[in-house]
């Protein structure tokens, strides 16, 4: 009797715990060969990098998962080890749980069709100009991950000597491809585009997505009580002290005050505000869609009494007349607080358009007015260089291990040097002006650009030989 008991307590054992196969016929073709691929699901606490759920890709590009589950039935996902790359949609929308049925012994046959992170960066509405370019940027900050975009120039892998203003935006899954968008998208690339063929210079356009449910906590320097809030500060500092010295240093940028933006629509308006005021050395451009100051008003007011703003600085505000009752008046507000601060008026431009909506349409249409307005001294026919670019001269040249350069002393530079490619093999921070001498025995023997791009936004650039 005791052997029969046994025997069926392995029985259900063995059939609360069904073997069964996992098999992915087909993934997505910019899949990374170096990822790994895994299951998550309601069976394993949705633990998305799971080791014992990981799969083995065999030959013909099949990927296999052997394991054990209860019979019945689950919800699960495929991830790539973390959810910020979770699979979506062929265009990297959002694509909801799978619902699978165990039964044991079974293969389960799957099809991937996208990666959320990775699914739309050249596809859906958005230009080649557009990518991911991280998607799990660390916020120090915050102690939180989030996705950063990028939208080049039609010309950055072209004009290797070419450096280039910078536009940061928030919200950035709004703002080049609609797949990824909540209610619309900006445009911004195909705006770029034609700003450029129509003589701009070009920008680079940084989108850093907002945090989803975090996105009222990160947007609002303030707490209110009723809607939250608070880390404003936290998420401004990231902007300052990490995500740009980021981008700086691993883009040809411009890293002056006055080619470098910061823009956002509703609250993400206000957090731009916030940012420049805070960091006015920084931030020398802003732009203010539909700002949503009436969260944060009081708060608002009263911090720029004592935080007033660069008289370099330009302000560009665009609302539509009936978005809300105070819309327009907290827009003045803060306008004629600036003035008071000592912003001279021709540096603001407040637009109040009676069509205008609280929506992505109205942002976007206005989107081209706004930055030829923040960057006017960017139009450049021909795409010459700026009106602020000056020859440089360096002695001796030819160098050997060193070299000097004279700069004026009123200023901050970062010296760069671009080698026959175009690409970078040298960067220095200077942090005055003067005669500066530069260690270049590291480099190899030829001629090489050097490009001085000073905190004011001028330009300086020569050619030196090295032996």
């Amino acid at each position: 009797m005791k052997k029969i008991l046994f025997g069926i307590c392995l029985l259900l054992v063995s059939h609360a715990n069904a073997q069964v196969w996992f098999r992915i016929n087909q993934v997505p073709a910019n899949t990374p060969s170096a990822d790994q691929i895994y299951v998550a699901g309601s069976f394993n606490n949705w633990n998305e990098a799971d080791e014992a759920f990981i799969f083995s890709q065999v030959q013909g590009g099949t990927y296999l998962l052997q394991t054990q589950i209860a019979n019945g039935n689950w919800s699960c996902k495929f991830t790539r080890g973390a959810w910020s790359s979770v699979e979506g949609t062929s265009t990297g929308g959002f694509l909801p749980n799978r619902n699978i049925s165990v039964i044991q012994g079974d293969t389960i046959d799957f099809t991937i069709a996208g990666w959320e992170d990775l699914g739309s960066g050249n596809s859906g509405t958005a230009l080649p100009t557009v990518s991911l370019y991280d998607a799990d940027f660390f916020m120090p900050e915050l102690n939180r991950n989030r996705r950063i975009w990028v939208c080049l120039p039609p010309d950055y892998s072209d004009s290797l000597q070419k450096f280039y203003p910078v536009v940061y935006m928030h919200d950035g899954q709004n703002l080049f491809n609609q797949s990824l968008s909540f209610a619309g998208e900006w445009q911004v690339d195909e705006h770029m585009m034609e700003l450029f063929e129509g003589g701009d210079r070009g920008a680079i356009v940084i989108g850093i997505e907002n945090g989803g449910s975090e996105r009222i906590d990160e947007y609002c320097p303030w707490n209110n009580p009723a809607y939250g809030g608070g880390e404003g500060p936290a998420y401004a500092a990231f902007l300052r002290n990490t995500l740009k010295p980021h981008i700086d240093a691993n883009f040809r940028t411009l890293q002056g005050a006055s080619t470098t933006a910061i823009a956002g629509s509703s609250l993400g308006a206000l957090i731009s505000l916030y940012t420049a005021l805070e960091y006015p050395d920084v931030f020398g451009r802003v732009g203010l869609f539909s700002p949503a100051f009436w969260i944060n008003r009081d708060s608002l007011l009263s911090y720029m009494i004592d935080n007033q703003p660069d008289e370099e600085q330009k302000f560009y505000f665009v609302a539509g007349t009936n978005e809300s009752s105070s819309m327009v008046s907290d827009m003045n507000l803060v306008h004629n607080r600036l003035i008071s601060g000592g912003l001279p008026e021709q540096q603001a431009e407040v637009q109040a358009k009676a069509d205008g909506a609280h929506s992505e349409w109205f942002w976007s249409r206005e989107y081209q007015e706004c930055y030829l307005w923040l960057f006017s001294q960017n139009l450049a026919p021909g795409f010459s260089p700026p009106k602020n670019t000056f020859p440089l001269k360096f002695r001796p040249n030819p160098a050997d291990t060193s070299v000097m350069l004279e700069l004026p002393e009123q200023d901050t530079y970062s010296i760069v040097f671009l080698n026959a490619g175009g690409q970078e093999v040298l960067r220095m921070n200077q942090s005055t002006g003067g005669f500066i001498v530069a260690d270049v025995s590291a480099l190899q023997a030829g001629q090489y650009q050097v490009v001085v791009i000073a905190k004011s936004g001028s330009v300086f650039q020569g050619k030196v030989l090295i032996h």
